[in-house]
């Protein structure tokens, strides 16, 4: 009733009904169809799988956004200055740049 078997992966989904209903989508477990949700080429190409590696990608590049404005912020200090060449600041920024733009 919370939803959580309609966020579980497709399997998983199919196994939480068998075990609720006996049955999932009109089929039980013995079902080729449903056995066939099992497989490792079947779970890659559901649109769940496909959704999943979407949202990963919005996080990572956000996350990188965010480093990218820290490292931005900290080379405007002068007072930060030495400190920004010692840790090569500038380098670190473009490579955040690059993987926020990913």
């Amino acid at each position: 009733r919370d939803g959580s078997i309609e966020k579980a992966c497709p399997p998983l989904e199919a196994l939480l009904h068998i075990m609720q209903s006996g049955y999932f989508q009109g089929k039980a477990l013995h079902n080729p169809t449903v056995r066939g949700l099992f497989t490792r080429e079947k779970l890659l190409s559901s649109e769940w799988y496909q959704q999943r590696q979407s949202d990963l990608h919005g996080r990572h590049q956000k996350l990188w956004q965010s480093h990218v404005d820290y490292l931005e912020k900290f080379l405007q200090k002068p007072n930060y200055a030495e400190e920004s060449a010692r840790l090569n600041i500038a380098a670190r920024l473009e490579t955040a740049r690059q993987q926020a733009q990913g």
